[in-house]
C-alpha cells in the first residue's frame, strides 16, 4: 500500500478488483472511512456533481482525471439538450442502484479530512476521524456498513501463480 492511501485493494490488483461492483456493496474497500447516510436531496446533489446538468458546470468540477467524466463531458458537447436530459435520466437510474459514492464537493471528488457532526460515522469503530469521506444511498439506510479488506499477494510469489 502506498503511504497515504486508504484503499484496501493491493496496488498490483487494482485493475482486477477495483470494479464498479464495489459501489454496489455495503463493504467499503478501505482501511479507514468516514460515512453518513444522505437524504434524497443530497443523493441527487452528488449525482449532479458526477453528471452536471449543463456543460458550463464542467469548469466547476475537478474530476478531469476520471475517464468517465472526460467521456461524459465530451458527450455533453455533441448531443442536444433533450438528449442530455434523457441520458441523465438513464444515468440517474443506474446511479440510484449504487450503495455508496464518494462524498463529492463542488471542487473535488475525494475528501479525506476529518468530518464533524453527529451524522458522520468512522470505520473502523473507535478510530479517530480522517479517511475517505463516503455518502450512503438513502435507500440503504438500514444496511450495516463495514470495511472490506482484500488479501494481499504473498511475497515471493508471482501474481496469479500458485506454489
Amino acid at each position: 500500500m502506498q503511504d497515504g492511501s486508504y484503499l484496501s485493494i493491493p496496488a498490483c490488483m487494482h485493475n482486477e478488483l477495483a470494479q464498479p461492483e464495489l459501489l454496489h456493496t455495503v463493504d467499503l474497500p478501505f482501511t479507514k472511512a468516514q460515512y453518513h447516510v444522505c437524504t434524497d436531496q443530497q443523493w441527487m446533489m452528488h449525482f449532479d456533481h458526477f453528471f452536471p446538468k449543463t456543460v458550463e458546470n464542467d469548469k466547476c468540477q475537478n474530476f478531469g482525471r476520471c475517464t468517465y467524466y472526460i467521456n461524459y463531458m465530451a458527450l455533453t458537447h455533441v448531443i442536444t439538450k433533450a438528449s442530455l436530459t434523457r441520458t441523465r435520466c438513464a444515468l440517474r437510474d443506474q446511479f440510484n442502484q449504487l450503495v455508496w459514492v464518494p462524498y463529492t464537493q463542488s471542487d473535488h471528488m475525494w475528501s479525506t479530512g476529518k468530518m464533524n457532526g453527529s451524522q458522520w460515522k468512522v470505520l473502523p469503530h473507535g478510530a479517530s476521524g480522517g479517511g475517505p469521506v463516503i455518502t450512503i444511498n438513502p435507500a440503504c439506510q438500514r444496511e450495516l456498513i463495514t470495511l472490506r479488506m482484500f488479501d494481499w499477494p504473498k511475497e515471493g510469489k508471482e501474481e496469479g501463480k500458485e506454489e
